[in-house]
């Protein structure tokens, strides 16, 4: 890595590696510790080279799409209504931020002692909720991410330490929250690159 290779793809047409008539390599001494939690790319899953090489995997975090599982609105919507947008949950309701934080303390209740990953990932659609307190609140992400927060915080009162919250950042919350929010304590999100790897990043 360090002398100019690279590998960007499994076929050798994408391996970049310098031609050098003398390689010179000092006395190392690293202690690498990866960037992020988990970085994942599902196609090299198959390419343990390239797994290494980019410094992929880590620790897994539930991230599927699960809000209509964790809230089905055709058992809850009509009794709570006002839980739900056009297709998503309402991301700042109090009862809805509470239910889900109830189902996985009866999950975590199951384990006493074990640290559990939950996804709270929106419905792979869009509908986001557009009450007043959800506009209020910022863009779709600073929503999820607020969203995110309220159940960590939520959990942290009964089992603090104890659970880690997963979710997709993509598609409609591409951009970053704004207005910035910080993250609580175990809410982890997967920034999901659906971008075009044939120009510069910048472009």
């Amino acid at each position: 890595d360090r002398l100019g290779c690279g590998w960007y793809r499994p076929d050798p047409a994408w391996h970049v590696i310098p031609k050098q008539k003398t390689v010179y390599v000092p006395a190392l001494d690293l202690d690498e510790r990866p960037a992020f939690v988990q970085r994942d790319l599902r196609i090299m899953h198959r390419h343990r080279m390239l797994q290494d090489a980019w410094r992929l995997t880590g620790r897994w975090i539930q991230t599927h799409h699960i809000l209509s599982a964790l809230l089905p609105p055709e058992k809850l919507g009509k009794d709570h209504p006002d839980w739900f947008g056009p297709k998503q949950p309402c991301m700042t309701h109090p009862g809805a931020i509470g239910a889900i934080a109830d189902r996985f303390r009866e999950l975590l209740d199951e384990h006493p002692g074990w640290t559990r990953e939950f996804s709270i990932t929106a419905n792979d659609c869009g509908g986001f909720c557009e009450c007043d307190t959800c506009r209020a609140v910022g863009n779709i992400s600073a929503r999820q991410l607020h969203f995110a927060n309220a159940i960590a915080r939520e959990l942290a009162t009964t089992h603090p330490n104890r659970f880690r919250l997963g979710s997709l950042a993509y598609w409609f919350s591409h951009d970053p929250p704004d207005p910035v929010i910080r993250a609580e304590p175990g809410v982890h999100f997967l920034i999901v690159n659906e971008g075009d790897h044939t120009k510069p990043l910048d472009a």
